[in-house]
């Protein structure tokens, strides 16, 4: 099966593994991989992953919580379409901020739905319609309809619901 648009890097083998838009995609010695790591937030995929540590880190951001979901010292492996998908998922403005509750939420939501868009190979904000987005890339919100807004957050263009997602 031929790659998708926008990979970088695929490794085949039995399994084909496919490296979609990083910002950076280069071979690391093993002193490079273990600082790369240590700089690294909580991964949502990951069994071992601190829940406390993950919500402390997103609630001590100094940035708006669209942009801090961006910062992968905060958490790793959120992009631009999950970050839009989730926040409007747990209705959450891009450019406000999170209290320990709303970030354990957003939290236990990431980790769900990362599992569904592993095992898929997209990102699944909707089991019931895995190909559908809630507001990434639209013109209207899926559930209600009404204007998806775009700003840039964190230096990349953010989607968000004109009426469920207040900024």
């Amino acid at each position: 099966v031929p790659p998708k648009k926008g990979v970088r890097l695929r490794l085949a083998g039995p399994v084909a593994f496919d490296l979609v838009a990083p910002t950076t995609c280069e071979v690391l010695d093993d002193a490079c991989v273990h600082a790369l790591f240590a700089r690294l937030g909580p991964d949502p995929l990951r069994d071992d992953a601190d829940e406390d540590e993950a919500v402390r880190r997103l609630v001590a951001s100094r940035l708006p919580v669209g942009a801090a979901l961006l910062d992968q010292a905060v958490w790793s492996g959120v992009g631009n379409a999950w970050r839009a998908e989730l926040l409007y998922l747990e209705r959450l403005s891009p450019t406000g901020r999170v209290d320990d509750d709303a970030a354990r939420r957003l939290w236990r939501r990431t980790r769900e739905l990362f599992a569904l868009g592993r095992d898929a190979g997209q990102v699944v904000s909707d089991p019931d319609a895995p190909d559908e987005r809630w507001v990434y890339k639209r013109a209207a919100c899926r559930g209600c309809g009404a204007p998806v807004l775009q700003e840039q957050v964190g230096g990349r263009t953010s989607y968000r619901c004109s009426a469920e997602q207040p900024g």
